[in-house]
């Protein structure tokens, strides 16, 4: 029913994929929609890998396998040129599979979806990209972490009723996933680092407006003993930075890091690098 809209949105996704090999994008479009194109999409690529080993065909890439990958390996690869004609049949079996499975089971992929009723009372998105996204969100007061990777915010929220999906979907949101409780992802694509950034800059003067309430773990980051005591003791830590929402630890003995301790101090998450998510507190 939108077809020329939705083909836009659709153009500029498929682009991306064959440029950059990220399909992340396109694939959230359907992923949650259509959960059975997603099914039929992941039996589709495991023969498409399994085809091209039997056919001997070996591409090299360093990002994502895309047209960038495929051009800068061509040298270095084994029976490049066979990608060419699998590639032609893969797309005529994924047209054909999922315009049956769509059509048979009337799927409600971008485009064909009820379109959704406006919120009532809702107030006029602002013009601004960022503090759109902030209000959408509920506000920079709900917002305790602000990060991004390569197709994806990363969020922490304090509240995820507060959340307005039809609003975020506005904006260009393809999909959500919430890992946890609190953890927020919005599925945007690659312009999540530029959105990251521009909502960290709207939310300041909002976050700012907004009743400030001390937490325990506040007034813990104010005092750096807690810190060394839970990462192992001062000498176990060689160095130490702060990048965005991560603290950053390069420990001497990581077994010596109390995982209990560092939680009550409000660290969020931990990875294996030995870096931590202490929130917009971090520098």
């Amino acid at each position: 029913e939108r077809r020329q809209a939705v083909g836009g949105m659709l153009t500029s996704m498929a682009l991306t994929a064959f440029l950059t090999g990220v399909t992340e994008p396109i694939e959230f479009t359907f992923m949650f929609l259509a959960p059975l194109l997603y099914f039929m999409h992941t039996i589709l690529t495991g023969v498409a890998m399994a085809l091209m080993h039997i056919l001997g065909v070996h591409l090299g890439f360093g990002f994502s396998a895309g047209f960038f990958d495929y051009a800068l390996n061509f040298s270095k690869s084994t029976r490049p040129l066979l990608l060419l004609p699998v590639g032609l049949a893969y797309f005529a079996i994924y047209y054909g599979t999922f315009r049956w499975a769509i059509v048979k089971f009337d799927l409600k992929t971008p485009g064909r979806e009820p379109e959704e009723a406006e919120e009532e009372g809702a107030a006029p998105l602002p013009a601004e990209r960022g503090l759109a996204f902030v209000e959408a969100l509920g506000g920079a007061g709900n917002l305790a972490s602000i990060d991004a990777c390569t197709t994806r915010l990363r969020l922490v929220v304090n509240d995820q009723a507060k959340v307005s999906e039809p609003r975020l979907k506005k904006l260009g949101a393809r999909g959500f996933i919430r890992p946890s409780a609190q953890g927020l992802q919005v599925v945007l694509g690659p312009i999540a680092d530029s959105v990251a950034m521009e909502m960290r800059a709207a939310a300041g003067p909002l976050s700012a407006a907004a009743p400030v309430i001390e937490s325990q773990s506040t007034v813990a980051a104010a005092d750096p003993a807690p810190w060394f005591a839970a990462l192992g003791g001062r000498d176990n830590i060689a160095a130490s930075g702060a990048a965005s929402s991560r603290l950053w630890v390069d420990l001497a003995d990581p077994t010596r890091a109390d995982e209990a301790a560092l939680r009550q101090l409000g660290v969020r998450m931990r990875t294996d690098a030995a870096s931590v998510a202490a929130g917009l507190q971090a520098a």
